[in-house]
């Protein structure tokens, strides 16, 4: 389940990416590059808070232990934002 959770924000941030690559405007490219890289700055903490979690409340099915339900959710929403401002950059 932990591994989900970091692939899924992993897929939503190579979203992002290819979403400003195909940007033509030079000064909004930049601009929306520079979020984006800022963005993938949090890869090696996100993958610290999925170790981490597998390691307290190991799960290698879909039901989310109650103790780090919050960390899920948190991760969750995080990929599913990065995902609805790739849309909303198209």
């Amino acid at each position: 389940m932990w591994r989900r959770a970091h692939d899924r924000f992993n897929r939503s941030l190579d979203r992002v990416f290819q979403v400003v690559e195909g940007i033509g405007n030079d000064e909004l490219h930049n601009q929306l590059m520079a979020c984006a890289n800022e963005l993938a700055d949090l890869q090696p903490r996100v993958r610290v808070v999925c170790t981490q979690a597998q390691k307290l409340t190991p799960s290698e099915e879909e039901f989310v232990p109650e103790r780090t339900f919050d960390v899920h959710r948190a991760l969750t929403k995080a990929a599913n934002d990065l995902a609805t401002s790739a849309r909303c950059w198209r």
